[in-house]
């Protein structure tokens, strides 16, 4: 270690504490390990389906048996407290379409807890209380851990220059709203993510954050091992991608529509994330649902052409032959063409999942964004074994299940904006456009890779946007 940091030992002695993590520093790590120091089962809360399975995954390789905790979303947590009493709760937690209101969460979760029959529920169900990423916390979530805290054992970790969660309504002030209630114990600050695989890369990286806190230009002339950089231009953003990467490998980018366009004209070899609020999904379903069958059929091509490469041009003809109401006279996806067509006479809904099942078997296209694809199969799926709901109520739910068991898949390729790969590590980190990125994005971003960064920028200082 650096210097004094809180040890396991220490954590699990505190009623309500506080550590501050840099990234990399062994935050998740330091959980698991107190962990073992406590009793009973303990309740890890994160914000994202991305860091609820990294925590799973972490607790797993360090041997924490699974029946000692239950690790989900602070947003699933309210979600089941709220759901489950709906009474108690006072709050309309749903919108019509059953999406959820998080204006009302929170408080509709602290009125079921507050009262001695959920304090008990709580009090029985957990010995203490650990939720990591704070720094992310709006003053709802706050409010809700506070009064945890008042029922059982509660220690929060975070960072204030990983707070890059600024559209979720007003965030904590650690000044303000965290260190006056919580115990500051020794913060984290040895780098232990690169001390095995590139120690340089991780004293460089704790300078570098020194120089973001102080708000000044980066420079990127004297780099670490294994650390590069290159000027930015779209053809050298694709040759790092293609030929550059190396194992695990995360491209970042700061616009959701761009990830994707880069993963399309990579042929798939990346997955492009999708953003927690599916837009494109839904966006779908809402014309899906007001649509004739014709033109279901057709929005059903247009977010499927959205999710793989080459497919608008393979299926181009049965397209023009469906908008058209003409006959296909092909040899060649006859098949489909003829599940198109009884689809628009009986609207049978398995006939959907039989027209994305051959769609995904067709030579040469190639699934880009896979979370998107899977989506859309596994909804279908279950709308035909519930009819009776709607396909928008139904892809809530899906959702808001991925939120409360973290079910994420993290790809071995994968291209994202910095928020949605937050808390997540990778062997290499392509930021590929470092320059446009917030000083804290850019501070997320550098830090995701274990063992090999590339920067791309237009100059070799970056001059981060400080407020």
């Amino acid at each position: 270690m650096h210097k004094e940091e809180t040890t396991p030992e220490l954590l699990s002695k505190q009623e309500r504490a506080v550590v501050v993590a840099a990234a990399g520093c062994g935050k998740t790590h330091l959980i698991a390990e107190t962990i073992k120091y406590t009793f009973g089962r303990q309740l890890i809360l994160t914000h994202t389906h991305a860091g609820v399975h990294s925590i799973r995954n972490k607790l797993k390789k360090l041997g924490i048996k699974a029946n000692n905790y239950r690790v989900e979303t602070i947003a699933g947590f309210a979600l089941r407290y709220a759901s489950a009493y709906p009474v108690t709760c006072s709050y309309q937690i749903f919108n019509e379409d059953e999406s959820v209101l998080y204006e009302n969460l929170y408080s509709a979760a602290c009125n079921v807890i507050k009262y001695q029959s959920g304090r008990k529920i709580v009090s029985v169900s957990y010995y203490g209380l650990f939720v990591d990423e704070y720094q992310d916390c709006t003053l709802d979530q706050h409010k809700l851990i506070l009064l945890l805290s008042e029922i059982i054992p509660t220690r929060i970790l975070g960072d204030d220059l990983q707070g890059i969660f600024d559209f979720a309504g007003e965030i904590v002030d650690w000044d303000r709203d965290v260190f006056p209630v919580f115990t500051k114990l020794p913060d984290l600050s040895t780098p232990w993510r690169w001390i095995l695989a590139n120690k340089y890369m991780g004293n460089w990286l704790t300078q570098l954050r020194n120089k973001i806190i102080d708000k000044e230009s980066i420079y990127l002339s004297d780099l670490p091992n294994n650390t590069t950089w290159y000027k930015k231009e779209r053809s050298e953003q694709i040759k790092q991608l293609l030929y550059g990467a190396k194992g695990a490998t995360v491209g970042i980018i700061d616009i959701d529509n761009k990830a994707h366009k880069i993963a399309n004209y990579l042929k798939g070899q990346y997955n492009s994330m999708e953003e927690i609020e599916r837009r494109t999904l839904f966006n779908f379903l809402k014309k899906f649902e007001q649509g004739s069958r014709k033109d279901q059929i057709l929005e059903l091509f247009v977010v499927s052409t959205k999710c793989m490469t080459k497919l608008g041009s393979e299926l181009k003809t049965i397209i023009n032959c469906v908008e058209n109401n003409r006959t296909f006279r092909g040899n060649k996806h006859q098949g489909l063409f003829k599940n198109i067509e009884n689809y628009i006479q009986t609207g049978h809904i398995p006939l959907i999942i039989e027209i994305l099942k051959y769609i995904g078997t067709i030579e040469g296209v190639k699934v880009y964004r896979k979370e998107l694809w899977a989506d859309l199969r596994k909804l279908f799926s279950s709308f035909t074994l519930n009819p009776e709901e709607n396909l928008i109520s139904l892809a809530r739910k899906q959702i808001e299940m991925y939120s409360v068991k973290g079910c994420r898949q993290i790809y071995n390729k994968t291209i994202s904006r910095p928020f949605l790969i937050k808390g997540l590590e990778f062997n290499h980190a392509i930021l590929l456009d470092a320059d446009t990125l917030k000083p804290k994005e850019l501070y997320v971003a550098l830090t995701r890779g274990s063992n090999y960064l590339t920067i791309l920028s237009e100059d070799r200082i970056i001059r981060p946007k400080y407020k």
